[in-house]
């Protein structure tokens, strides 16, 4: 029982919308969403995706829903302190660590933040005060995509596959339409608590 990987998978799995709502809740802050905080956070704890991931034992979706809003603050930490003229580089370097293991789950999320990464830069008009916070971030999140080189080698597919069971049955809804259970092995009715 005590170590077991299959007993962590399974709370994990089991406790997702809880989990997701704290790590939402506590990436917020007191003071950035003000009074909406518990709402938002409620929001993000059941949205689909999370509902799916527990159901199909999506290991990569539930990954990503846990850790992407610390990864957040820690990005818009880093970027903050850069544009008041901090010449750390420790918040840039907790940022990419944290954003390295969101994306060492799911590695094409990589390809999307260096997008939205270039999207917000030119939407700043190429300020260069991002620049060195954000190629920090960047390479430092990509350090951790070297544990997928080998596998995406010698099959390249993987790179948009998720880690975890890969069974189509999996993901099939079953009829607990009132409860918004998705079905699966490791399905709870999570969603359905706040209708």
């Amino acid at each position: 029982f005590v170590g077991s990987v299959d007993v962590v998978l399974r709370l994990a799995f089991g406790l997702a919308v809880p989990l997701a709502f704290l790590s939402c809740y506590a990436s917020l802050g007191p003071g950035s969403a003000g009074r909406h905080r518990i709402a938002m956070s409620l929001a993000y704890a059941v949205l689909p995706a999370g509902a799916a991931a527990m159901g199909g034992g999506r290991i990569s979706t539930l990954a990503v829903l846990l850790l992407a809003p610390p990864a957040a603050r820690l990005i818009v930490r880093a970027l903050t302190q850069a544009r008041h003229g901090s010449s750390g580089i420790r918040p840039a370097l907790a940022a990419g660590t944290m954003l390295g293991v969101v994306v060492a789950f799911a590695p094409s999320l990589y390809l999307v933040v260096v997008l939205g990464a270039l999207c917000g830069w030119i939407g700043i008009r190429l300020a260069r005060w991002p620049v060195r916070a954000g190629l920090i971030i960047l390479g430092i999140s990509g350090l951790f995509l070297v544990l997928w080189i080998p596998r995406v080698l010698h099959a390249p597919w993987l790179a948009l596959s998720e880690v975890g069971v890969n069974d189509p049955r999996l993901g099939t809804p079953s009829p607990f339409i009132w409860g918004l259970a998705p079905g699966g092995p490791t399905s709870v009715a999570w969603a359905g608590i706040p209708l």
